[in-house]
């Protein structure tokens, strides 16, 4: 039974005014369709309009024209159903992770002891169970992250959207969490869109690689690698050739 449409993203464009009143176009006229429990990687330069489309997909900033729907209503903005990770460390620094983990669930008037089964599952989930009453300052960048993917994930939004989560992150630790995130989306699985400068990044964690271009789709590439996908899956010479088609792309 094929999977239906989670996202419709329906001729968006985006059109900013720049201080000396010129026209910049960073998005035109896109249109995509992205799955239910589909893992989607957008790559493409910078400037070409990844992260605007995810932060008008998150309702976070409307298109100038153009529309998304998800699950058939038109996204007009923020939503429980659409959880962000941005780059930066999106926690709070005077929180315990216990805290910041739970903080949407407070939000939402979830009762105490619900909320606390709900995050000390997540906890677990991420390795962090052990560091449930740790201030972010004594944390890794690494556990960090895992933090702020436990706090989305915990508020259960549908849809899951990230916007170069571990850009900053060393090559050891970027793998590992690239695992760790598959390993909780397996568990919990969630349509997910996932921004990234890293080829090889894009090629590990997902079912398609959008190439974006001067703000529209350059192409659609399905990732045929087989799930579940091992650390030296990196190594092989099919993952390898996927890497050298998309940079083809984007040269």
């Amino acid at each position: 039974m094929p999977k239906k449409v989670k996202i419709h993203i329906d001729k968006v464009s985006k059109v900013y005014q720049t201080e000396d009143g010129r026209e910049l176009s960073v998005l035109r006229e896109l249109s995509l369709d992205i799955l239910e429990d589909e893992f989607v990687c957008i790559i493409g330069p910078s400037g070409c309009g990844k992260t605007t489309l995810l932060s008008i997909i998150a309702g976070l900033q409307p298109a100038t024209s153009g529309r998304i729907l998800v699950d058939g209503h038109i996204v007009s903005g923020p939503g429980r159903d659409r959880g962000v990770v941005f780059q930066e460390d999106a926690i709070f620094l005077w929180r315990k992770v216990i805290h910041n983990v739970e903080y949407g669930l407070q939000l939402r008037k979830v009762p105490k002891a619900e909320r606390r089964k709900i995050v000390q599952e997540y906890l677990k989930l991420v390795g962090l169970e052990d560091f449930a009453n740790f201030f972010p300052k004594e944390l890794s960048g690494g556990m960090k992250k895992k933090v702020a993917l436990a706090t989305v994930y915990a508020n259960d939004p549908t849809i899951l959207l990230m916007d170069e989560p571990f850009g900053s992150l060393d090559y050891p630790t970027k793998c590992r969490l690239q695992l760790e995130l598959l390993k909780l989306w397996k568990t919990k699985t969630k349509t997910t869109v996932f921004i990234t400068h890293d080829v090889e990044e894009a090629i590990f964690l997902s079912d398609r690689i959008v190439v974006l271009q001067n703000g529209k789709v350059e192409t659609v590439y399905e990732n045929v690698l087989p799930r579940p996908r091992p650390d030296e899956l990196r190594v092989q010479t099919e993952f390898n050739k996927i890497k050298g088609d998309l940079r083809g792309y984007l040269e």
